[in-house]
């Protein structure tokens, strides 16, 4: 496999998965008394995380720290980027709501009062979802509909390709092979992680990757 993808594991250890290899890197250190829940990338390529105390925040490359965003009354569980760079989370209730840069708030969004752990897009802005069933999701316009044979899960993410990334509810990296959920064997080392996601850009923090 020649995917780079940044992982957290159960105890809340950042990795980067490059060239083959694990490494460790050190945005821990940087976290002010709280650690990392989730990482996801913004439409720009710019580093985004959740906390532990379901907090949002920004990492700064010219700061070389995280930076504090979205200061509001939700609790986070989840956020995800559109192609647009428009901003959606998932909260602590299950609930999803959008990012209105206008009123500095959370407002509902069109995808409905399902129970979600998480939603996603892939790159044509489509969205998918976990449910709190641990079943993937679709939408189809008006409704989420079940993916077929795709459940067992915790979350999900997209690489440039649309390769289907995802952790198990075991707490295994996923990846859809087109009919069936598959370990890779390359990360079986990884246990109880919590996110995965795929690293899109060719540089990360600065630096170019393999």
């Amino acid at each position: 496999m020649d995917t780079n993808l940044l992982i957290v594991d159960a105890g809340n250890s950042p990795y980067l998965w490059v060239a083959a290899q694990k490494k460790s890197f050190g945005l821990s250190s940087k976290l002010g008394g709280w650690s990392l829940s989730a990482l996801m990338f913004d439409a720009s390529g710019a580093l985004w995380c959740v906390g532990s105390e379901h907090n949002v925040a920004q990492w700064s490359v010219q700061q070389n720290t995280w930076v504090g965003v979205l200061q509001t009354p939700w609790h986070i569980r989840a956020l995800t980027f559109n192609s647009k760079g428009d901003l959606w989370c998932v909260g602590t209730e299950f609930n999803a709501a959008h990012w209105n840069a206008q009123t500095n708030d959370w407002e509902p969004t069109p995808y409905g009062a399902e129970q979600l752990l998480m939603f996603t897009f892939d790159s044509h802005d489509q969205p998918w979802a976990v449910g709190t069933d641990n079943n993937l999701y679709s939408w189809t316009g008006t409704a989420w509909t079940k993916a077929n044979n795709r459940g067992g899960l915790q979350m999900v993410s997209f690489a440039a390709d649309d390769t289907m990334w995802g952790v198990s509810t075991g707490g295994s990296i996923v990846q859809w092979d087109g009919g069936q959920w598959r370990p890779e064997p390359q990360l079986t080392a990884f246990q109880n992680v919590n996110w995965v996601t795929p690293v899109r850009s060719t540089t990360l923090f600065g630096f170019a990757l393999p």
